[in-house]
């Protein structure tokens, strides 16, 4: 973006020339203004946010909570990942103490907590 438009264009069907850079339109006239995409009923709405220095910090801070989406859906996918690691090595550990509980003789004497007394039946 050079002093608040765009640098490359493309033409759509309509009177509004679009930039590369998300949001930011031309008009025929020359003049830059910023737009936002929302979902609105089902579809996508084109919201007009304005152009020059309302336009920058709008696209600014869009930019901004973009980026912090980015960030945060990242941290979370390295989350489920730790914790998908974390329930294999859970589920080995189980089979483990199975394969171990299997193996120990029915007479083998394990002690008790202190202060308890094993009743023999």
């Amino acid at each position: 973006m050079v002093g608040g438009c765009c640098v490359r264009k493309t033409e759509p069907p309509d009177f509004v020339t679009e930039c590369n850079l998300v949001g930011w339109e031309t008009r025929e006239r020359g003049t830059c203004y910023y737009t936002r995409s929302k979902w609105a009923g089902g579809k996508v709405a084109r919201e007009y946010v304005g152009g020059g220095v309302l336009g920058q910090v709008a696209a600014q801070l869009d930019e901004y909570e973009r980026r912090q989406k980015e960030e945060e859906n990242l941290y979370w996918k390295e989350e489920r990942e730790l914790l998908q690691q974390s329930a294999g090595f859970l589920r080995e550990l189980e089979e483990a103490c199975e394969v171990l509980s299997r193996a120990l003789p029915d007479s083998c004497w394990i002690p008790q907590a202190p202060g308890r007394v094993e009743v023999a039946t």
